[in-house]
């Protein structure tokens, strides 16, 4: 059973107390201590200010303050004059290290040896040190994936680092990992990593050995699209719902607290069952707060090689980590939707659009391709208020903005322009094109008994300049209107499209 933690800092020097809750543990030198597997005891000779305390001292004082990795021993406040001194105890054997040692700036890196030689008999040394030679590559890959998923404003680009993680040899090395989101009552395969098949495996192995690549190359190769994305697409294919199966694999995985190492010669989820899984695979649900995020399958099918408990820990750890940047992301997209978006439509707002029309004029302009602009009103919309209640305006307004985002290619912008008027620029679109794009808003609207006015213009076709777009468009809206409503106007065209 584990120690329950227990704070021993009242039991130093009242002038070092705020230095050594302040101080830094190395991440290496609290696993190393903390994989020992038995008891190490920390005495010390300590001297009653903090100038005279080195770095690596207060690191070592703080584990055993805490009593984790370390348990506290004597403590001995010395005279100013005397020099400081830690003891570290294992079973009869001793590790001394005096000023000096504590002084020397090669200690970080020979203190984690120097423990395991001095206190541990060479079997058990041995046994550490091999564990620590494997722990702490994965350890330094982790930080450095946890610094990349903190710097980064999408949350597409955060799954991919974490799968990365999970799959990549510098980290936990598993074949393939993919990420299910849910979806009402299903999860949808959101995103996933690994090989399509034997052949690829081998060749994506061998070319991140040749090339010795890093974390930050791989996260580089995607955001430059330079990845093999044959399982991703297929992983997009599946969905998965829980059954009332015991013994389901989904069900199990959303009712444990952690990561799930399961061994199966047959799946029990139909769903999971696409994936062919490896017979020994790990599932574990993403959750951050009380919300799950989403669901992790990784196994190691290609290579077949068993999971251990060291990469389940880490897995946790990492899981963990995804989670709570997952979570501010999600909070930061609310907070830039709220500022960029129309609440009502969810389309963009006024403020949103004037810059997206900016850069597209600037864009144009520097190109020379063409560019359409609709200015769109409902007609009769004080009307529909006054009769029927806001909330009827309010869902036709809906509507529109439905329309409008359906109907769009993924370079337009639509917008609502203010009260009941909405605006969409069509880049790339001449007059032909527009026309067609205004036949069809209007034939959805008429058929839910919707009228509009529109008014059109293009540029360089119909306008001298790009900033003349909304001005002409909204001439010709106003030609529209006074023509009878329920049509759009082009600029110098006597024929109306009528609804």
């Amino acid at each position: 059973m584990a120690r329950a933690q227990v704070s021993h800092y009242n039991r130093f020097p009242t002038g070092i107390v705020q230095a050594v809750r302040q101080a830094s543990v190395p991440p290496y030198l609290h696993a190393l201590l903390a994989r020992l597997g038995a008891e190490v005891e920390l005495d010390a000779d300590l001297p009653p200010l903090e100038e005279s305390l080195p770095d690596s001292a207060l690191a070592l004082l703080k584990l055993a303050a805490q009593d984790t990795a370390l348990r506290l021993g004597s403590v001995t406040v010395l005279e100013e004059a005397d020099p400081i001194r830690l003891r570290l105890r294992h079973r009869g054997r001793k590790l001394v290290l005096d000023r000096q040692d504590l002084l020397d700036p090669a200690l970080s890196s020979i203190l984690v040896r120097r423990i395991a030689e001095e206190l541990l008999d060479p079997p058990a040394a041995s046994r550490a040190l091999e564990r620590f030679a494997r722990e702490a590559p994965r350890q330094e890959a982790l930080r450095r994936l946890t610094r990349e998923m903190l710097g980064t404003h999408s949350i597409d680009t955060l799954l991919y680092i974490a799968l990365l993680g999970i799959t990549s040899g510098l980290a936990l090395g598993f074949n393939r990992a993919v990420l299910f989101t849910p979806e009402g009552d299903i999860w949808r395969g959101r995103r996933g990593i690994g090989p399509s098949d034997d052949d690829e495996a081998h060749r994506v192995w061998e070319a991140i050995e040749f090339e010795d690549m890093t974390i930050e190359d791989l996260i580089d190769d995607y955001e430059s699209n330079r990845v093999d994305s044959r399982f991703d697409r297929h992983v997009q294919t599946l969905t998965l719902s829980a059954s009332e199966d015991a013994e389901d694999e989904i069900k199990l995985a959303l009712e444990s607290e952690e990561p799930l190492r399961l061994e199966r010669e047959r799946v029990h989820n139909p769903g999971l069952a696409a994936l062919t899984p490896h017979r020994e695979f790990v599932i574990s649900r993403v959750r951050s707060r009380k919300e799950v995020r989403a669901l992790l399958f990784a196994d190691n099918l290609y290579t077949g090689a068993a999971v251990d408990a060291e990469v389940m820990g880490f897995l946790g750890f990492l899981l963990d980590a995804t989670a709570v940047v997952w979570e501010n992301l999600t909070l930061l997209e609310h907070v830039d939707r709220l500022a960029r978006r129309d609440a009502l439509t969810g389309l963009f707002n006024r403020r949103e659009f004037e810059m997206r029309f900016a850069e597209e004029q600037s864009r144009c302009e520097r190109s020379g391709s063409s560019c359409s602009l609709l200015l769109i009103d409902v007609d009769h919309f004080k009307s529909i208020n006054d009769e029927k209640g806001h909330h009827a305006g309010d869902q036709v307004l809906k509507l529109v903005g439905a329309w409008l985002s359906i109907g769009m290619r993924q370079h337009d912008v639509a917008a609502r322009y203010g009260g009941d008027e909405f605006i969409l620029l069509l880049p790339g679109a001449g007059p032909r094109d527009t026309r067609s794009v205004v036949r069809r808003l209007g034939a959805v609207a008429k058929e839910n008994g919707v009228s509009l006015s529109v008014g059109a213009a293009a540029w360089p076709d119909q306008c001298a300049g790009f900033s003349d777009l909304i001005d002409t468009a909204d001439e010709c809206l106003y030609r529209a209107k006074n023509a009878g409503r329920g049509r759009c106007a082009f600029p110098g065209d006597e024929d109306l499209i009528v609804f």
